[in-house]
Protein backbone atom coordinates (compact mmCIF):
# COMPACT_ATOMS: atom_id res chain seq x y z
CA UNK A 1 0.00 0.00 0.00
CA UNK A 2 1.93 3.05 -1.45
CA UNK A 3 -0.33 6.07 -0.51
CA UNK A 4 1.11 9.28 -0.09
CA UNK A 5 0.97 12.89 -0.31
CA UNK A 6 2.47 15.22 -2.73
CA UNK A 7 4.57 17.12 0.37
CA UNK A 8 8.03 15.17 0.39
CA UNK A 9 8.35 15.69 3.90
CA UNK A 10 5.54 14.96 5.41
CA UNK A 11 5.01 12.62 8.50
CA UNK A 12 3.31 9.58 8.34
CA UNK A 13 0.67 8.82 11.01
CA UNK A 14 -1.03 6.13 10.66
CA UNK A 15 -4.10 4.22 8.30
CA UNK A 16 -6.86 1.91 8.31
CA UNK A 17 -7.70 -0.80 5.42
CA UNK A 18 -11.10 -2.28 5.72
CA UNK A 19 -12.93 -4.96 3.75
CA UNK A 20 -16.40 -5.76 3.62
CA UNK A 21 -17.71 -8.77 1.75
CA UNK A 22 -21.12 -10.42 0.90
CA UNK A 23 -21.72 -13.93 -0.30
CA UNK A 24 -25.72 -15.30 -0.24
CA UNK A 25 -26.98 -12.84 2.06
CA UNK A 26 -24.60 -13.29 4.55
CA UNK A 27 -22.19 -9.82 4.87
CA UNK A 28 -18.24 -10.09 6.63
CA UNK A 29 -15.99 -7.38 7.32
CA UNK A 30 -12.05 -7.15 8.38
CA UNK A 31 -9.87 -4.10 9.14
CA UNK A 32 -6.31 -3.57 9.95
CA UNK A 33 -4.70 -0.36 11.65
CA UNK A 34 -1.24 0.67 11.15
CA UNK A 35 1.37 2.99 12.77
CA UNK A 36 3.73 2.42 10.53
CA UNK A 37 4.23 1.72 6.42
CA UNK A 38 4.99 -0.84 4.73
CA UNK A 39 1.32 -2.75 4.96
CA UNK A 40 1.24 -4.98 2.19
CA UNK A 41 -2.08 -6.62 0.92
CA UNK A 42 -3.89 -9.06 -1.58
CA UNK A 43 -6.50 -10.65 -2.64
CA UNK A 44 -6.46 -14.70 -2.59
CA UNK A 45 -8.63 -17.62 -4.07
CA UNK A 46 -11.07 -17.06 -6.88
CA UNK A 47 -13.37 -13.76 -7.79
CA UNK A 48 -16.26 -13.41 -5.63
CA UNK A 49 -19.51 -12.07 -6.72
CA UNK A 50 -19.77 -8.93 -8.71
CA UNK A 51 -19.82 -5.86 -6.46
CA UNK A 52 -19.75 -7.93 -3.63
CA UNK A 53 -16.68 -6.47 -2.50
CA UNK A 54 -16.22 -2.86 -0.80
CA UNK A 55 -12.69 -1.97 0.76
CA UNK A 56 -11.56 1.42 0.88
CA UNK A 57 -8.07 2.32 2.42
CA UNK A 58 -7.35 5.88 5.14
CA UNK A 59 -3.78 7.04 5.53
CA UNK A 60 -3.32 10.24 7.34
CA UNK A 61 -0.02 12.75 7.66
CA UNK A 62 1.01 15.53 9.19
CA UNK A 63 3.49 18.29 6.94
CA UNK A 64 4.91 21.04 7.65
CA UNK A 65 2.07 23.24 6.80
CA UNK A 66 -0.76 21.34 5.54
CA UNK A 67 -2.10 18.10 7.09
CA UNK A 68 -3.36 15.34 4.79
CA UNK A 69 -6.16 12.21 5.00
CA UNK A 70 -6.13 10.29 2.00
CA UNK A 71 -8.81 7.66 1.48
CA UNK A 72 -10.30 5.65 -1.51
CA UNK A 73 -13.11 3.58 -2.01
CA UNK A 74 -13.63 0.46 -4.19
CA UNK A 75 -16.62 -2.03 -4.93
CA UNK A 76 -15.26 -4.90 -6.98
CA UNK A 77 -15.55 -8.73 -7.17
CA UNK A 78 -11.92 -8.91 -5.45
CA UNK A 79 -10.24 -7.19 -2.91
CA UNK A 80 -6.88 -4.68 -3.66
CA UNK A 81 -3.67 -6.60 -4.31
CA UNK A 82 -1.56 -3.12 -3.39
CA UNK A 83 -2.72 0.33 -3.87
CA UNK A 84 -0.57 3.08 -5.47
CA UNK A 85 -1.81 6.64 -5.22
CA UNK A 86 0.83 9.96 -5.38
CA UNK A 87 -2.31 12.31 -5.61
CA UNK A 88 -1.20 15.99 -6.84
CA UNK A 89 -2.17 18.90 -4.59
CA UNK A 90 -4.33 20.20 -7.17
CA UNK A 91 -6.36 16.86 -6.92
CA UNK A 92 -7.33 17.71 -3.18
CA UNK A 93 -9.50 19.30 -1.36
CA UNK A 94 -8.63 22.01 0.84
CA UNK A 95 -10.46 22.47 4.35
CA UNK A 96 -9.83 25.04 6.82
CA UNK A 97 -10.66 25.31 10.84
CA UNK A 98 -10.82 28.08 12.46
CA UNK A 99 -10.80 28.09 16.00
CA UNK A 100 -11.69 31.66 18.01
CA UNK A 101 -10.57 32.44 21.49
CA UNK A 102 -13.46 32.69 23.15
CA UNK A 103 -13.79 34.95 25.81
CA UNK A 104 -13.10 33.62 28.93
CA UNK A 105 -11.73 30.14 27.52
CA UNK A 106 -7.76 29.86 27.62
CA UNK A 107 -5.95 26.95 26.78
CA UNK A 108 -5.54 24.45 23.48
CA UNK A 109 -8.53 23.53 21.24
CA UNK A 110 -8.72 20.49 19.70
CA UNK A 111 -9.84 19.28 15.77
CA UNK A 112 -10.98 16.48 14.46
CA UNK A 113 -10.87 14.88 10.13
CA UNK A 114 -12.59 12.07 9.18
CA UNK A 115 -14.95 10.62 6.23
CA UNK A 116 -18.41 10.41 7.01
CA UNK A 117 -18.57 7.19 6.13
CA UNK A 118 -17.30 4.10 7.29
CA UNK A 119 -15.11 3.42 10.30
CA UNK A 120 -11.77 5.15 9.83
CA UNK A 121 -8.99 6.51 12.35
CA UNK A 122 -9.49 10.35 11.28
CA UNK A 123 -6.94 13.03 11.64
CA UNK A 124 -6.54 14.65 14.97
CA UNK A 125 -4.53 17.96 16.52
CA UNK A 126 -4.26 20.57 18.94
CA UNK A 127 -4.65 24.12 18.36
CA UNK A 128 -2.88 26.91 20.42
CA UNK A 129 -6.33 29.48 19.87
CA UNK A 130 -6.92 31.67 18.20
CA UNK A 131 -5.43 29.42 14.93
CA UNK A 132 -6.21 27.68 11.62
CA UNK A 133 -5.71 23.86 10.91
CA UNK A 134 -5.48 23.28 7.45
CA UNK A 135 -6.03 20.07 6.25
CA UNK A 136 -5.77 18.44 2.43
CA UNK A 137 -8.57 15.66 1.62
CA UNK A 138 -8.96 13.49 -0.79
CA UNK A 139 -12.66 14.19 -2.91
CA UNK A 140 -12.57 10.30 -4.25
CA UNK A 141 -14.14 9.64 -0.11
CA UNK A 142 -16.88 11.98 -0.25
CA UNK A 143 -18.27 13.88 2.70
CA UNK A 144 -16.15 14.60 5.26
CA UNK A 145 -16.71 15.47 8.90
CA UNK A 146 -15.22 17.73 11.49
CA UNK A 147 -15.14 18.05 15.29
CA UNK A 148 -13.76 20.78 16.74
CA UNK A 149 -13.78 20.87 20.82
CA UNK A 150 -13.15 24.19 22.22
CA UNK A 151 -10.82 24.31 25.91
CA UNK A 152 -13.54 24.73 28.77
CA UNK A 153 -14.02 28.27 30.29
CA UNK A 154 -13.85 28.83 34.09
CA UNK A 155 -16.72 26.48 35.85
CA UNK A 156 -17.74 24.72 32.37
CA UNK A 157 -17.11 22.23 30.28
CA UNK A 158 -15.75 22.49 27.16
CA UNK A 159 -17.68 23.03 24.02
CA UNK A 160 -18.16 20.35 20.97
CA UNK A 161 -18.99 21.93 17.94
CA UNK A 162 -20.06 19.40 14.56
CA UNK A 163 -19.60 20.14 11.07
CA UNK A 164 -20.58 17.17 9.40
CA UNK A 165 -21.38 15.95 5.52
CA UNK A 166 -18.98 18.57 4.19
CA UNK A 167 -18.55 18.48 0.34
CA UNK A 168 -15.40 18.84 -1.34
CA UNK A 169 -13.89 19.34 -4.66
CA UNK A 170 -10.71 19.22 -6.36
CA UNK A 171 -8.58 22.59 -5.95
CA UNK A 172 -11.49 24.20 -3.89
CA UNK A 173 -11.17 25.19 -0.48
CA UNK A 174 -14.10 24.57 2.22
CA UNK A 175 -13.59 26.93 5.43
CA UNK A 176 -15.20 26.73 8.82
CA UNK A 177 -14.84 28.95 11.80
CA UNK A 178 -15.77 27.63 15.49
CA UNK A 179 -16.69 29.13 18.95
CA UNK A 180 -17.03 32.43 17.21
CA UNK A 181 -19.09 35.88 17.18
CA UNK A 182 -21.98 36.48 16.34
CA UNK A 183 -23.43 33.82 18.60
CA UNK A 184 -27.18 33.64 17.52
CA UNK A 185 -30.10 31.49 16.38
CA UNK A 186 -29.38 28.66 14.19
CA UNK A 187 -32.68 28.26 12.97
CA UNK A 188 -32.43 25.06 10.52
CA UNK A 189 -34.29 21.59 9.90
CA UNK A 190 -31.04 20.14 12.03
CA UNK A 191 -31.61 19.06 14.40
CA UNK A 192 -34.77 18.37 13.10
CA UNK A 193 -36.31 21.68 14.93
CA UNK A 194 -38.31 24.38 13.63
CA UNK A 195 -38.90 28.23 14.68
CA UNK A 196 -42.62 27.03 15.27
CA UNK A 197 -41.61 23.81 16.86
CA UNK A 198 -42.72 20.50 16.73
CA UNK A 199 -45.94 19.43 17.59
CA UNK A 200 -47.22 16.13 18.41
CA UNK A 201 -50.80 16.06 19.50
CA UNK A 202 -51.22 18.25 21.98
CA UNK A 203 -47.68 18.29 22.84
CA UNK A 204 -45.13 21.49 21.44
CA UNK A 205 -41.45 20.32 21.46
CA UNK A 206 -38.76 23.63 20.39
CA UNK A 207 -35.33 22.39 20.48
CA UNK A 208 -33.91 25.56 18.44
CA UNK A 209 -30.23 26.11 19.07
CA UNK A 210 -30.08 29.89 20.55
CA UNK A 211 -26.13 30.32 21.40
CA UNK A 212 -24.80 28.87 18.19
CA UNK A 213 -21.42 29.83 16.76
CA UNK A 214 -21.11 32.71 14.12
CA UNK A 215 -21.40 30.08 11.45
CA UNK A 216 -24.31 28.31 13.02
CA UNK A 217 -22.66 25.63 14.96
CA UNK A 218 -24.88 24.67 17.62
CA UNK A 219 -22.36 24.00 20.79
CA UNK A 220 -22.66 20.88 23.18
CA UNK A 221 -22.76 22.96 26.14
CA UNK A 222 -23.63 26.73 25.86
CA UNK A 223 -22.74 29.22 28.09
CA UNK A 224 -25.47 30.47 30.25
CA UNK A 225 -26.39 30.67 33.82
CA UNK A 226 -30.49 30.99 33.32
CA UNK A 227 -32.91 30.54 30.94
CA UNK A 228 -36.61 31.44 30.12
CA UNK A 229 -38.34 30.28 27.03
CA UNK A 230 -41.98 31.52 26.89
CA UNK A 231 -44.84 29.87 24.72
CA UNK A 232 -47.73 32.10 23.26
CA UNK A 233 -50.89 31.92 21.05
CA UNK A 234 -52.46 34.32 19.47
CA UNK A 235 -51.20 36.36 21.83
CA UNK A 236 -52.17 34.33 25.06
CA UNK A 237 -49.14 33.01 27.21
CA UNK A 238 -49.71 28.94 27.19
CA UNK A 239 -46.21 28.37 29.45
CA UNK A 240 -43.38 28.88 30.86
CA UNK A 241 -39.92 27.05 31.23
CA UNK A 242 -37.08 27.21 32.67
CA UNK A 243 -33.58 25.50 31.90
CA UNK A 244 -31.70 25.58 28.72
CA UNK A 245 -32.07 28.12 26.49
CA UNK A 246 -34.40 27.59 23.18
CA UNK A 247 -35.20 24.24 24.71
CA UNK A 248 -38.61 23.18 25.80
CA UNK A 249 -41.96 21.19 26.05
CA UNK A 250 -45.66 22.75 26.23
CA UNK A 251 -49.06 20.84 26.87
CA UNK A 252 -51.48 23.14 24.68
CA UNK A 253 -55.28 22.40 23.23
CA UNK A 254 -56.45 20.43 20.47
CA UNK A 255 -55.23 22.14 17.16
CA UNK A 256 -58.12 23.56 15.48
CA UNK A 257 -59.34 22.09 12.38
CA UNK A 258 -58.04 23.63 9.26
CA UNK A 259 -60.60 24.21 6.48
CA UNK A 260 -60.04 25.45 2.69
Amino acid sequence: MDVRPPESGARYLNSLGFVEVTHEGTTRSANIMTGREGLRVAHLGPASEPGSVKEWFDTYWSGARNDYALGYTFTSDRALTGLVRHPAAGKLATVKIRGAAAKGATGTGFVSVQPSKGPTIGLAQSLRLPATATVLVTPERGRWDVTYTGPAAPETPPNRYEANGIVVHAGATTTHTFDNAVFGPALTTTPGARPAGVRDGNRIALDVPLLADGDGHAPSAPRFTAATTTLHRDGVLVGTRRGEPGRAEFTTTPERPRTC
